[in-house]
């Protein structure tokens, strides 16, 4: 379940969250490769100004120069980079948050030079945070959509709260990851959280998302289910939707599968598994149109 305090998701080293590239190894072993890769993002190659930003943040054949990796971030940022827009994004995150805190970089490596780039307030520096997520959410950027949808769901980043656009955010995920989109959107309606507080709505777009395998739709239908909340009270349907949840990792679904099987008769835990095993069917043969 997402967190509502999610000023930390990039508290982690303040670089690696600015240029990690996973799995991708430059290989940039000689000098003359690098000076290639310098010549190409000084003549305004977006993707060599990104790659340059990662050779300086790694010390890849050169030394390892924080000031200079950012600058060539912003540089690749500035030129429509979708992925560098996401890491700037996440400077001013970073910054804004340590702002606020920075007791909670006390055990990271950040480079206070950095704070140069600071809009002056904790405040300012999340809306600038804002700014270039909404660059790289608007190119399809997977993380900044989902940083958008969490800052309008709640409040964050000196933003106002804006359920429309949180909804709005959502769908576009969806569009992605329909399980984790429209789950969402449904946890929105159950928690209240951007949008006034409906059962209905949130049972809808859960059952929406659960049945294109989002885990945390299939969990808290189950839990609705469990509870009795909006829908009729129901162990069969619950142990369903929280053994699917559970097959996917989700540990808190364990423990409630797991907890409503203790109360539950053999032929109801056999109900509920058959179920369970009908539903990912179901979802299987949706995922094969």
């Amino acid at each position: 379940m997402t967190n509502r305090n999610n000023r930390t998701r990039r508290l982690p080293v303040l670089l690696v969250a600015l240029v990690v590239l996973a799995g991708c190894r430059l290989g940039f072993a000689e000098d003359r490769d690098i000076e290639h890769l310098r010549t190409a993002a000084e003549q305004g190659d977006a993707e060599a100004q990104y790659k340059l930003a990662s050779v300086y943040a790694k010390g890849n054949g050169v030394s390892r120069d924080d000031v200079r990796s950012v600058h060539w971030m912003r540089k690749a940022a500035e030129n429509g980079h979708a992925e560098a827009q996401d890491k700037v994004g996440g400077l001013y995150d970073n910054i804004s948050t340590y702002e606020r805190d920075p007791d909670l970089f006390k055990d990271d490596e950040f480079d206070k030079r950095l704070l140069r780039l600071s809009r002056g307030t904790p405040e300012g520096n999340g809306r600038e945070a804002v700014r270039w997520y909404r660059k790289a959410a608007e190119q399809g950027h997977a993380e900044a959509q989902f940083a958008l949808a969490l800052t309008y769901r709640y409040g964050l980043r000196g933003t106002a709260i804006n359920g429309s656009e949180a909804k709005r955010w959502y769908l576009k995920i969806a569009e992605r990851d329909p399980g984790l989109g429209y789950s969402s959107i449904g946890y929105m309606y159950a928690d209240g959280a951007g949008v006034p507080q409906n059962g209905r709505e949130a049972v809808r777009w859960l059952h929406k998302g659960a049945l294109q395998g989002g885990e945390t739709g299939q969990f808290l239908l189950g839990l609705h289910y469990a509870k009795g909340e909006t829908v009729p009270q129901n162990d069969v349907q619950a142990y369903a939707w929280m053994a699917l949840a559970a097959s996917q990792g989700y540990k808190t679904a364990v423990e409630w599968r797991d907890a409503l099987r203790r109360k539950m008769s053999a032929e109801q835990v056999a109900e509920a598994q058959k179920l369970a095993a009908d539903l990912f069917n179901r979802m299987e043969s949706a995922k094969s149109k």
